[in-house]
C-alpha cells in the first residue's frame, strides 16, 4: 500500500507541476504579448503625433510660398508724387493667400515706401518697406 500511495502521490504532483507550468507560461506569454501591444499602441500614436507635426509644418510652409507669390504681384506706381494701391494673389500646391498694399514715391522721386498685408490659411500678416536713392 505504501507503494501505491508513493504512486499516486507522484501523479499528483506531476499533474501539479504541469498544470503549474503551463499556468505560468501562459500568464508570461499573456503578459508579454499585452506589453507588446501597449508598446506598438504607444508608438503608433506618437507616430501619428510626428504625422500630424510634419503636415502641419508642410502645409504652413506651402501658404508662406503662397504669400510670396502673392505679395510679389503687388505692382505700385513709380510716378513721383503718385500714391497707388495694389492686390495680388498666390496659389502654391493647393493653399492659396492673397495680398493688398499701398505705395508711395516722394515727389523728387529719391524715396519709395510701401505697405502690405497678406491673408493664407486665416492668418493674417503685415509687411513693410522703405526705400532711398543717396546719390
Amino acid at each position: 500500500m505504501h507503494d501505491y500511495t508513493e504512486q499516486q502521490m507522484k501523479v499528483v504532483l506531476d499533474d501539479a507541476k504541469k498544470y503549474t507550468d503551463e499556468r505560468m507560461k501562459n500568464i508570461k506569454i499573456g503578459a508579454l504579448d499585452d506589453a507588446v501591444s501597449r508598446a506598438k499602441d504607444y508608438t503608433d500614436m506618437k507616430f501619428e503625433a510626428l504625422n500630424d507635426n510634419i503636415e502641419g509644418a508642410r502645409k504652413e510652409a506651402r501658404q508662406g510660398a503662397a504669400i510670396g507669390l502673392a505679395v510679389s504681384n503687388l505692382r505700385y506706381n513709380d510716378t513721383p508724387g503718385k500714391l497707388s494701391v495694389a492686390f495680388g494673389g498666390g496659389l502654391w500646391r493647393s493653399q492659396s493667400a492673397f495680398a493688398f498694399g499701398t505705395g508711395y514715391t516722394s515727389e523728387d522721386g529719391r524715396i519709395r515706401s510701401s505697405l502690405s498685408i497678406t491673408s493664407a490659411g486665416g492668418h493674417w500678416n503685415i509687411g513693410a518697406g522703405f526705400n532711398m536713392a543717396l546719390n
